[in-house]
């Protein structure tokens, strides 16, 4: 909505704007995205994205505060090491980032698990990098904001060690993983996704329009090996709820939550709540 021409019509506009204004109270994302709206208009002086700009800034009030007073009531975590920082940021790039918006998850997990891996995450990672350098020297100014957004997404996903794994491994040797964070490199995806198809208009060279075609096409692999997602698993909760049910006012009762390995703890209450 930020990068779209603004509509002529009053009730679409409101419409964005509501939007923005939802997207700037549910998440820190208007963090990122409030610079770019700024620069936005700076180069287009379009008065409406000035408007858009202003429900961002309400959303940076709202969530600094938010952060400041979660950071001084939170328990201070325990810092967890990241591992071979070099190798591993490349390894995450190359499978969650690149190959996993082309193959899914499954089919990354597939390569992950092979011998092969270790000989292919480095010229992945290295190709959609190019890919979204060229792109941010010679995109529309839409496509380079989305990329420089994805990237702080990403950035930020790394930086602030989003992803806790059960066991005590380095963190970022957890964010590699094919089964663990998906959701964090959703953004990042995207803008990459958008920089293939774009290398595939004709305003670029026709050698790179037939590779961007074909490493596009690769999509389909990823969508049929991921069509189906499996039934969560069946973790007895009415046991768990008629065990909660009769125990006593104070005790607590751990109930095990998809996906398997997690869990939360229920504390009986006083009348039965």
């Amino acid at each position: 909505m930020v990068a779209a021409t603004p509509s002529l019509y009053l009730v679409w506009r409101c419409f964005d704007l509501g939007v923005i204004l939802l997207l700037a109270v549910s998440g820190p994302f208007c963090l990122f995205l409030a610079p770019l709206t700024a620069i936005r208009w700076w180069l287009r002086r379009e008065r409406w994205s000035l408007f858009l700009l202003s429900g961002l800034v309400i959303g940076i009030v709202l969530q600094g505060r938010i952060i400041a007073m979660s950071s001084r009531s939170t328990i201070e975590r325990i810092p967890i090491p990241l591992g071979t920082a070099l190798e591993s940021l490349t390894k995450i790039l190359a499978g969650q980032v690149f190959l996993g918006a082309l193959v899914g998850k499954t089919g990354y997990a597939e390569v992950a698990s092979s011998y092969l891996w270790n000989l292919l995450f480095l010229p992945i990672a290295i190709a959609g990098i190019l890919a979204l350098c060229y792109a941010l020297f010679k995109a529309p100014l839409e496509l380079r904001l989305l990329i420089i957004f994805g990237i702080l997404n990403f950035g930020t996903a790394l930086g602030v060690q989003a992803i806790r794994a059960a066991d005590p491994l380095p963190i970022w040797e957890a964010m590699k993983s094919p089964t663990i964070g998906q959701r964090y490199y959703f953004l990042p995806m995207i803008a990459f996704l958008t920089t293939i198809v774009w290398l595939m208009s004709r305003q670029n060279p026709r050698q790179l329009r037939l590779v961007a075609t074909i490493t596009l096409a690769s999509l389909l692999i990823g969508i049929t090996l991921d069509w189906r997602h499996p039934a969560f698993t069946d973790l007895n909760f009415p046991d768990y709820a008629n065990q909660l049910a009769v125990s006593p006012a104070g005790a607590k009762v751990i109930i095990p939550i998809n996906p398997p390995g997690w869990s939360m703890e229920l504390v009986k209450q006083g009348n039965g709540e």
